[in-house]
């Protein structure tokens, strides 16, 4: 017999998320933080949910606009285009 995952409580959920949130690995965090029921739960929990849910998006949000940058970059630098690229690695760097 396999051995089913242990499914993890909304509180482990919370705190694991806001562990991956920490170390910036915002769309891991996402994810916990969409498994958490917020059924019974204070306003105040769900308030907290939301600002650590919230940051999590804008991480994310910042991660992938970095990624098109520098894939914008790595397209100017096969074309040719040294300027372009080194404007597009520039704004990969500026997004965090």
């Amino acid at each position: 017999m396999h051995a089913q995952p242990v499914k993890m409580t909304d509180d482990q959920l919370m705190a694991k998320g806001v562990e991956e949130l920490n170390q910036k690995n915002y769309e891991e965090a996402l994810a916990l933080f969409q498994q958490i029921n917020l059924d019974g739960k204070s306003d105040d929990y769900k308030s907290a949910l939301q600002k650590v849910m919230t940051d999590a998006q804008h991480g994310s949000d910042e991660r992938k606009a970095a990624r098109a940058s520098f894939e914008k970059g790595q397209e100017a630098l096969k074309s040719g285009d040294s300027a372009g690229a080194a404007q597009n690695f520039k704004d990969a760097i500026n997004n965090k």
